[in-house]
Parts: C-alpha cells; structure tokens; sequence
C-alpha cells in the first residue's frame, strides 16, 4: 500500500475511459462497471478493519453494520485489549528534559 501511494496516478486511454463516461451518461454510475471494478482494486485499496469492500449480500449476511457502526466497535475493541508498554526510564528522562526546555521558551 505504500508504494502504491508514492506511485503517480496512471493516466492513459484506459484508465480516463472515455468510451465508458460516454456509453454511462449523465445521471448514471459507474458502480456496477467491470472498469471500476478493476481499477478500483487497483488504485484505491486501502485494506481497514472500519471500511469493507464486500458486495451488498455478503455485507448484508455479516449483520449490515454500516462504517460508523463499525468504528466504534473497533475503537472499544481498541479501549478494552490494547495495554501500552510503559516508557523506559531513560524515554522517560528524555520526554521530561524536552517539556522542561519547551517550558522554559514560553516564559
């Protein structure tokens, strides 16, 4: 996903289909398109345990949650199980010589 985000955006004869706005038309989608399909996977996944990318009847059988429904889930799943690890002594002595000397300049 990385490199796909350093990679420019590939513009050709395919990727802009002109044939396919045409052919679509105003006040119609693209949605159900074998091209938007395609370069959807290939130029916008962006894998989240938030946002799914599965068809109407699979999200349906898996409950319908929508995007908010499931953040909020994933963040008190987050809330509940995550237990950070405590500093170091010496992060910590590094942090509390960084505040004291940010500190010091508002004075």
């Amino acid at each position: 996903m990385a490199l796909r985000l350093i990679r420019n955006v590939e513009v050709n004869e395919e990727t802009l289909a002109f044939d396919l706005i045409k052919k679509v038309g105003p006040g119609g989608h693209f949605l159900s398109q074998q091209h938007t399909a395609k370069w959807f996977q290939k130029e916008e996944y962006f894998p989240s345990a938030v946002i799914d990318k599965v068809s109407k009847p699979q999200w349906e059988g898996t409950g319908a949650k929508d995007t908010l429904k499931r953040a909020k889930e994933y963040v008190d799943k987050i809330l509940k199980e995550h237990y950070p690890k405590p500093l170091t002594p010496d992060t910590e002595r590094e942090l509390d010589s960084f505040m004291t000397q940010i500190l010091r300049r508002q004075k």
